[in-house]
């Protein structure tokens, strides 16, 4: 005897085993959304002047003016023409941030910080490192934010 299996036997068949992984799916899902790397959720205004920052030192380190100015609203020639100075007149910077303090205003931002600059001279080859309280003054361009202003509030 031939048995005929048909779509209605098929369906009662599989119909838990679909419903049992589309839960297990939807579960999945759930806590893919809290466990997502921080590369995939939005950042912050604040985490994102916190790159800067950090792109700053980086910049710094590494003598890179190009790294420098992307976080700028703009860049003179002059400025250029300044900062490859500075770079070239030392073997080594080291620039740190500390305590920034972040104030957001719709589109504007304020950070007051201290800031720590570490200079081995090429001639004299003696660290010197200067501690100042400074405060930056940024505005949010298409979506990212860009230094306009920096001001020496205090040198220490």
């Amino acid at each position: 005897m031939r048995t005929v299996v048909t779509f209605g036997f098929w369906l009662w068949l599989l119909t838990p085993i679909v419903c049992l992984w589309a839960s297990a799916a939807r579960f999945d899902a759930a806590a893919a959304d809290e466990t997502l790397p921080e590369l995939l959720l939005p950042k912050s205004d604040k985490d994102q002047i916190k790159e800067i920052l950090r792109r700053q030192e980086i910049a710094f380190e590494n003598k890179d003016l190009a790294l420098y100015a992307v976080d700028l609203i703009r860049i003179t020639p002059e400025m250029k023409s300044v900062i490859e100075r500075f770079f070239n007149r030392y073997d080594r910077i080291t620039l740190s941030f500390e305590n920034p303090e972040i104030t957001l205003q719709d589109t504007t931002a304020v950070v007051i910080m201290l800031q720590t600059t570490g200079f081995l001279p090429k001639r004299e080859g003696r660290l010197q490192t200067v501690q100042t309280q400074v405060r930056w003054k940024l505005v949010k361009v298409d979506g990212q934010w860009k230094i306009y202003d920096t001001t020496l509030l205090k040198k220490f």
